[in-house]
């Protein structure tokens, strides 16, 4: 990291992005929405940076606030990438638009490391950071919240009204905040929202790696450090340390991309657990309210790519969908309203032309109501900018309601969305959010029973689907 100094800096523009590591089967998800990673120019070890959006009028009212009291809430987004990509300027999640058609709150969105960079798996570093935990990726959400906490309020904001807000993994990463501050008697988050990103789930498709196996010769950090592009051999010792840290991130990563291997969190029993869904049964989090939710075809962009026909990508989509997505947020929800917390859920319905670039098949997949809550969707093909399509009304309007309750949501986390008109989530009542459901305007709500069919039936994970979803965990948006 470059030191800097106290004089003033131009901040008009975004930073560079993070060392991205994008496979083969990302990439082609990310051309299909249009997520492009940034070029090798665009990125750099020194990214660790944050983007506050904010109103004048908001920013304005700063210097009459006591330490922040009474200022904007403040709601700091985590994008996803399955840890091994994602910054922090992708336009479709760009909050501008949210932050001016919503009052009183601001948007922090930052920059964090991902893939070998934010979750090395070295054996030298685990023994290192072993007291505070080697997941550097978590470090930087850590990082970021507390510059929130210590300097939002020169920006009009609240410090004690901050939420964490995130997709896939940038939710899990929320989620797991969470966990890792269940004995907490003090955390500086009082909200989670987490889009797609619920840890019992996005844990099994991301194949999180053990903490045994670092030092085999065959292991991730081994595997690039021995590879001839990189040659620091598979020593485990100071001396390879050393020379990996003296490898450009370019080679870096094309050394994990030839080799094929990802790079994510690890279990350290201080950001990072095992056994989530144990933990959340036993109500082992931070008791802060949680806005959770999923997409009703989140499968569809991770297995339509391995088909050619809409009926095996559908199929394969019915399994994936609950078995990494509906059942476990059902499941969390369900754990925190029974240790008295209070819980909103939702399922996003809306198949959208401008999101499925006129494959109805592909339904309300995986990161499909991303743009829409940031107001971002483009009036084209997400996928192909130069097919203009009319923005339907029913579209403009589930953009804005759901703008109206992420804010609602952000600014009360207690009961903000109760006044708003969603009832708190029980099991027993209709209190599912269904966003979007045949593409209608409004937003019914429901028992949850039919969208959670089959969630309580104890499948055996067959090997063929274990194999596919750990060849789709490293796609994950």
């Amino acid at each position: 990291m470059a030191s800097y100094s106290n004089s003033v800096r131009d901040a008009t523009a975004f930073g560079p992005a993070c060392p991205q590591l994008v496979n083969d089967l990302s990439a082609l998800i990310s051309q299909f929405t249009d997520s492009v990673a940034p070029s090798i120019a665009q990125q750099s070890e020194d990214c660790l940076s944050a983007n506050v959006f904010v109103r004048n009028s908001t920013r304005s009212k700063a210097p009459a606030l006591n330490n922040g009291q009474g200022g904007a809430a403040v709601m700091i987004w985590i994008y996803g990438g399955s840890f091994q990509y994602g910054d922090s300027s992708n336009a479709l999640y760009n909050p501008q638009n949210f932050v001016e058609s919503q009052s009183d709150v601001i948007v922090v969105t930052f920059n964090y490391r991902t893939n070998i960079f934010g979750f090395p798996l070295s054996p030298q570093l685990k023994q290192m950071d072993a007291a505070v935990g080697y997941n550097r990726g978590l470090e930087d959400r850590d990082l970021v919240i507390q510059w929130v906490y210590d300097n939002i309020a020169r920006f009009g904001g609240d410090p004690n009204r901050i939420i964490l807000w995130g997709q896939s993994a940038g939710g899990a990463s929320a989620d797991t905040w969470a966990f890792a501050n269940a004995n907490n008697p003090k955390p500086l988050v009082q909200g989670i929202i987490a889009q797609s990103g619920a840890i019992s789930g996005l844990d099994l498709s991301l194949g999180t790696p053990t903490t045994t196996n670092w030092s085999s010769p065959g292991s991730a950090w081994n595997t690039v450090a021995g590879s001839p592009l990189v040659g620091c051999g598979t020593t485990n010792n100071a001396a390879q340390l050393q020379c990996m840290q003296q490898v450009d991130f370019p080679t870096l990563i094309s050394a994990a991309y030839k080799a094929n291997v990802s790079f994510g969190p690890a279990v350290d029993n201080k950001l990072y657990f095992d056994d989530w869904a144990g933990r959340s049964a036993r109500g082992q989090f931070a008791k802060v309210p949680m806005m959770m939710g999923s997409d009703s075809d989140e499968g569809t962009i991770l297995s339509g790519l391995f088909y050619t026909d809409t009926a095996g990508m559908q199929q394969q989509s019915a399994t994936i969908t609950p078995l990494i997505f509906t059942c476990p947020a059902k499941r969390e929800a369900s754990d925190r309203v029974i240790h008295g917390v209070p819980t909103w859920r939702y399922v996003y319905h809306g198949n959208w032309e401008s999101m499925n670039s006129g494959i109805t098949a592909m339904g309300a997949y995986h990161f499909a109501e991303t743009p829409i809550v940031f107001r971002t969707f483009p009036s084209a093909w997400l996928s192909d900018l130069s097919h203009s399509v009319q923005i339907p009304a029913e579209q403009q309007a589930v953009a804005a309601w759901m703008q109206g309750a992420w804010a609602a949501f952000a600014r009360n986390p207690q009961s903000g969305l109760t006044t708003y008109g969603w009832p708190k989530y029980s099991a027993f009542s209709k209190s599912l959010a269904r966003i979007g459901l045949n593409n209608s305007a409004t937003t019914s709500y429901s028992v949850p029973d039919p969208v959670d069919l089959g969630c309580n039936l104890a499948v055996p994970l067959e090997s063929a689907l274990y194999q596919l979803i750990r060849k789709i965990g490293a796609a994950m948006l």
